[in-house]
């Protein structure tokens, strides 16, 4: 099995998207409490925070629909704001004291049925142009000139996928980066590596991802840059136990670069990775070696696997 390099930019759908936001002295964590209602813990703010769609409304109608799947919605200090039900939509916004306006708006295009189409019609609906907004005991509320209303509350983890598991997470230049691993699902035994990162808190995620090497395969074929932030790129792949080592260079004959083994709970596989300014994809060799020092594999010149030949 032939060793493949490639790159995936983590680019979020929505990342070209760019504004300016506007917004009055308190507009960022308005609360509609009452006059005269208990104190409680001061309320999250509408920019940075991740919110998740609870509930939507009709106009007219005074029973509001509660919803299952995983809708997201952030506004970002730079007047960006994403929201997700199926497809993703994004664009710039205008925020004031009491109001959202959007323009610029782009989507992906999906065929979405059941609940997740459903809300990618009330999600479009509600905010073609402005909404009114309020944030009451954790709980933000868009409602738009014709009645269509989006109730967001506080959402339990920033990542996009909450149900991947986390190997790795943390900071770089003001943003969040996550690696983390999902699977094996619908009958596969395939595992996913997934490299999640944004360049700041309510801008949209980028993504990048690679699948893991199967039972038959003696050696992960592929090193992928997964996504860059602050001015570096994540190398990142897969280790089968036969993988003592796995270096990179910037150009055939500089010094190697060791990639960080990072275990995954349950599997004998393990994820390689390292973080550098130095990577350039189909040029810069990534080398794995054996418990003995042997090159079992490299990229752009070498062997492609030990076990090349081997059916499977």
């Amino acid at each position: 099995m032939s060793i493949r390099l490639s790159l995936a930019v983590a680019v979020g759908v929505l990342l070209t998207t760019a504004g300016c936001a506007s917004a009055a002295p308190g507009a960022l964590n308005r609360s509609t409490r009452p006059s005269g209602s208990p104190a409680s813990a001061s309320e999250p703010p509408l920019v940075g925070t991740d919110w998740q769609l609870a509930s939507y409304g009709n106009p007219g109608s005074a029973q509001r629909v509660t919803v299952t799947t995983d809708s997201t919605a952030d506004f970002s200090a730079k007047g960006n704001f994403s929201a997700h039900a199926c497809n993703f939509f994004g664009g710039a916004v205008t925020i004031t004291s009491d109001r959202i306006s959007f323009s610029r708006r782009t989507s992906t295009a999906m065929g979405c049925g059941g609940e997740p189409g459903q809300l990618d019609r009330q999600v479009e609906a509600t905010l073609m142009r402005s909404v009114s907004w309020a944030i009451t005991d954790r709980v933000l509320t868009l409602t738009n000139p014709d009645g269509h209303v989006l109730v967001y509350r506080v959402r339990s983890s920033s990542y996009p996928n909450p149900r991947a598991r986390t190997i790795l997470a943390g900071n770089r230049a003001g943003g969040q980066y996550r690696i983390a691993v999902k699977g094996p699902s619908n009958g596969s035994s395939h595992l996913s590596l997934e490299f999640e990162a944004r360049t700041a808190p309510g801008e949209p995620w980028g993504f990048g991802g690679i699948a893991s090497p199967g039972p038959k395969d003696c050696l992960a074929d592929e090193v992928l840059g997964l996504g860059s932030l602050g001015g570096q790129t994540f190398l990142g792949g897969w280790a089968t136990p036969e993988v003592a080592k796995v270096t990179t260079q910037a150009t055939a004959g500089s010094p190697e670069t060791a990639l960080k083994f990072y275990a995954v709970p349950g599997s004998s596989l393990r994820i390689v990775g390292v973080w550098t300014s130095s990577f350039v994809p189909s040029k810069s060799p990534v080398t794995f070696y054996d418990n003995h020092g042997k090159v079992i594999a490299a990229y752009p010149h070498g062997p492609a696997s030990r076990c090349a030949g081997r059916s499977g």
